[in-house]
Formats: structure tokens, C-alpha cells, sequence
């Protein structure tokens, strides 16, 4: 006569323990843990080369324009201020782009996207500071002598630096550590800058 065996003797059952289940729990923490930097850091990278993309679009209409203008750079200042009308470069490369400004809110927000806006530009962009670029040698012309034409002797100037940038990130969008965002030094801050010899890169 056949036994009779009990049911859960034909087949285990093989759900999780709750130490296996936890084992698994910890064990995926830890790679996420290990991933998280690396996927922040692709991230910045990211970031940081369509800023690149954008810098070498807005530079090469800048360029383009300066060739048309017999070697002289436009005349300028530093940042886009839409409320104080400080427009220029910036109006001459959007005419370059066949592109729009940003434009002037009425609550004196600024509305500004690619190729105006850095993408990794962590707050609102305000009336004062309409574009995510700066362009240096607007500084030194704004300080120029007063009666005298300062473009011609300002684009010798930046000629003969090559490592002085004709745009420049407004702000350390790019920077890793925290003294690196608090420093006021240009080198070494986390921003990208395009240079006369048309390239786009960071700036050490």
C-alpha cells in the first residue's frame, strides 16, 4: 500500500527569507551608493559640454562678425541688461544666429533658453543678468579712455592674451567643491570660456 506523504514534502517553497531579502536590500544600497557619484558626475559632464556647444555657437558668430568688421571686435558690455539697455554684443550675435533675445518679462523676469542660458545655471536668470555669458572684453571697454574709440586697442589687447576669454560663463555653473563656487578668481572656478583661436573649453 503506497504511503501517503505530506503535501509540502513534493516541493519546497522558495520565497525569500526575511535575512535573504535584507541581505539584498543592503547589498543593492551599497551599489547604488557607489553609482550615485558616477551618475552626478556624468550628469555635470553633460552639463558642462552642451555649455561648451553654446559658448562655440555664440563665439563663432562673434568671430564671424569681428572678420566682417575688419578684425575689430564689437563694442559691448560686460553681461545683458535688459533693463539698462546694454544689448550689445549680444543683439549683433542673435542677428549673426538669426536667433531671439531673451526677452523682458513684465515682472522684470527674463525669459531665456539655448543658446542665452547655461544649462547648468542653478537659479532664475533676472533683468540684470539676461544671459548665462559674460563678454570680458566689454570690462575693459566700459574703463577706456573717455573721447577715444576703445574696440581697435581692446581687440590688440585680447589678441595678444590668448588666454583671455571673449566669453566667459557669468558664474562657477560647473564648479565641483565649494571653494571653488565661493572664490572670485576666474582660474580654476568651474567656468567655461571661448577664446580667439575659436575654441570652447574650460577654464583651469
Amino acid at each position: 500500500m503506497a504511503s501517503i506523504r505530506p503535501k509540502h514534502e513534493h516541493g519546497r517553497c522558495s520565497a525569500f527569507t526575511l535575512i535573504e531579502l535584507l541581505v539584498v536590500i543592503v547589498v543593492v544600497g551599497v551599489l547604488v551608493s557607489f553609482l550615485l557619484p558616477t551618475l552626478g558626475g556624468a550628469r555635470r559632464a553633460s552639463r558642462s559640454a552642451a555649455c561648451l556647444a553654446q559658448l562655440r555657437t555664440l563665439g563663432h558668430a562673434l568671430l564671424t562678425y569681428t572678420e566682417d568688421n575688419k578684425g575689430i571686435l564689437p563694442y559691448g558690455f560686460s553681461t545683458l541688461d535688459l533693463r539698462a539697455h546694454h544689448v550689445e554684443p549680444w543683439r549683433t550675435i542673435a542677428e549673426r544666429l538669426d536667433t531671439l533675445m531673451p526677452r523682458l518679462n513684465a515682472d522684470y523676469t527674463t525669459a531665456s533658453g539655448a543658446p542665452w542660458r547655461c544649462p547648468s545655471e542653478s537659479f532664475e536668470v533676472s533683468s540684470s543678468v539676461a544671459c548665462s555669458y559674460s563678454y570680458p572684453p566689454g570690462e575693459f571697454m566700459r574703463l577706456w579712455i573717455p573721447g577715444r574709440r576703445p574696440e581697435p586697442p581692446v581687440t590688440n589687447l585680447f589678441r595678444r592674451n590668448p588666454e583671455l576669454s571673449l566669453l566667459i560663463d557669468s558664474r562657477p555653473n560647473h564648479a565641483l567643491t565649494r571653494e571653488q563656487r565661493d572664490q572670485d578668481q576666474v582660474k580654476g572656478s568651474g567656468r567655461n570660456g571661448f577664446f580667439f583661436d575659436a575654441s570652447a573649453r574650460p577654464i583651469k
